[in-house]
């Protein structure tokens, strides 16, 4: 790596690149100030954006993912270069980014989510490393706003096209890197793939959503089933490889919402209420019988109450955080710091494995209690939603709101898997699913496919 820096900052070398750069900008703005190839060059930029988001350990993505910026030891240098290549693209697509202040004022229309943002932005005010807390609260907002600019242009089904696409793009490689380089794509220490992503769950939890998602296409086109087909058994023997007990429960949650959707919208309404009534007496009951005997499920399965030791954790991390500052938090990225040796906050423990206590951590019980009300209000309209729509793919955000809870249930993800704050902003900030939006304007509006799937 320290070679490959000398070689690009050679003065000789850094101008021809300058030069190569140039005019490869002059050549793309030229291009983009035509409206039908800006929209295809935007929606190329959005797949790639997203593909960012899932932080891939692979160059480019693993140091263009935006919360690389906020890496300790990201150098000036670096980070100037990364800025360098956003503001590359957005000066090419200038004439689709008008309208981006507007539009990212979408993010201040959930209150929930207004909070989460500015305890992340100002929580360098009183964290004890305030540099780290500032950069990685402001790059979230930054994600966010886009976040928003997007939800603006895109619809979900468009948006839906565009993230089965990068599910090909990670499931597909993960699994030819974890069998063909196991010493890169294979965890010794949890015995499961991680492929391209950073941990077995990782690659498990998005698996099953993969699964799910490729479900619903195929259940709702006829277009492209050979690749749903193969993409559900691609992304099926991803999640088996990973070993993810998460990514299983995941499925089976999700699949089981996709069963119940199915068989409603085939009823008459007194008939699906009636059935929807069956099935929360069933959920009840299932559930009490699970609490119930809960001792046996986790023996047969070969793990204990602890979760594997989280639940341990969670109870010193809990009195760690009421120590320390309960309605703040130690501030965005501010509680685990093992390189501050005995003056690391989190110490002896080695990770919450929840994302709803890791986010308490950073920013507080008041930031747990606003991103609660948020996904509260998330999942309103996402009901909302699907009871207006009555198709197989409208009850894709509520899969995804449910997806976005279970999978920080054992694991951190909303503050460390950037695709799941991008869904949680989309689907908090996105016109089409705000229930205020009346039936016939939501139906009016026409949905365009995406470019980059014709």
């Amino acid at each position: 790596m320290r070679e490959l820096k000398e070689i690009l900052f050679n003065p000789a070398i850094l101008s021809l690149i300058v030069l190569v750069g140039g005019t490869f900008f002059l050549i793309l703005f030229n291009f983009a100030l035509k409206a039908k190839f800006a929209r295809k060059l935007e929606t190329l930029m959005v797949f790639l954006y997203l593909l960012l988001m899932m932080e891939l350990r692979i160059f480019p993505f693993s140091v263009l993912n935006p919360l690389a910026l906020v890496e300790k030891d990201k150098t000036l240098g670096s980070a100037a270069a990364q800025m360098g290549v956003y503001l590359f693209f957005v000066l090419v697509l200038s004439s689709r980014f008008r309208d981006f202040f507007q539009n990212s004022l979408l993010v201040f229309k959930n209150p929930g989510l207004t909070v989460v943002l500015l305890l992340s932005a100002l929580s360098g005010f009183w964290s004890e490393t305030p540099e780290l807390s500032f950069k990685g609260g402001i790059a979230m907002v930054v994600v966010s706003l886009f976040t928003a600019h997007i939800a603006k242009h895109y619809k979900l089904q468009e948006l839906m096209a565009l993230f089965r696409w990068v599910s090909i793009c990670t499931i597909l490689p993960s699994i030819v890197v974890s069998i063909a380089i196991p010493s890169f794509g294979f965890d010794y220490d949890k015995g499961g793939w991680i492929g391209l992503l950073r941990h077995p769950i990782a690659l498990g939890t998005f698996s099953a959503l993969s699964i799910v998602l490729w479900f619903c296409h195929l259940s709702s086109t006829k277009q492209q089933r050979s690749l749903c087909i193969a993409m559900i058994v691609s992304s099926t023997v991803a999640l088996v490889g990973a070993k993810s007990a998460q990514g299983f429960f995941i499925l089976v949650v999700l699949m089981s919402i996709l069963a119940i959707r199915q068989v409603l919208q085939r009823l008459k309404f007194r008939q699906s209420v009636l059935l929807s009534i069956l099935l929360a007496i069933a959920g009840t009951a299932g559930t009490v019988f699970f609490w119930l005997n809960i001792d046996t499920i986790f023996a047969a399965n070969g793990r204990d109450l602890t979760l594997t030791g989280r639940t341990e954790f969670w109870p010193q991390i809990i009195n760690t955080l009421h120590n320390h500052n309960p309605f703040l938090g130690y501030g965005f990225r501010g509680f685990w710091q093992d390189w501050r040796g005995a003056e690391n906050p989190a110490r002896s423990i080695i990770n919450a494995n929840n994302g709803f206590i890791d986010l308490a951590v950073q920013i507080g019980y008041i930031g747990l209690f606003a991103f609660l009300v948020s996904t509260i209000a998330i999942a309103i309209g996402a009901l909302v939603f699907a009871a207006r729509q009555r198709t197989t793919t409208s009850i894709v955000p509520l899969i995804l709101t449910v997806y976005i809870v279970l999978a920080n249930f054992s694991e951190t993800q909303i503050f460390t898997d950037v695709y799941v704050w991008f869904l949680y902003i989309y689907l908090a900030v996105s016109p089409e699913l705000d229930i205020s939006t009346s039936t016939a304007r939501s139906r009016a509006q026409p949905i365009v496919k995406p470019d980059l799937i014709h």
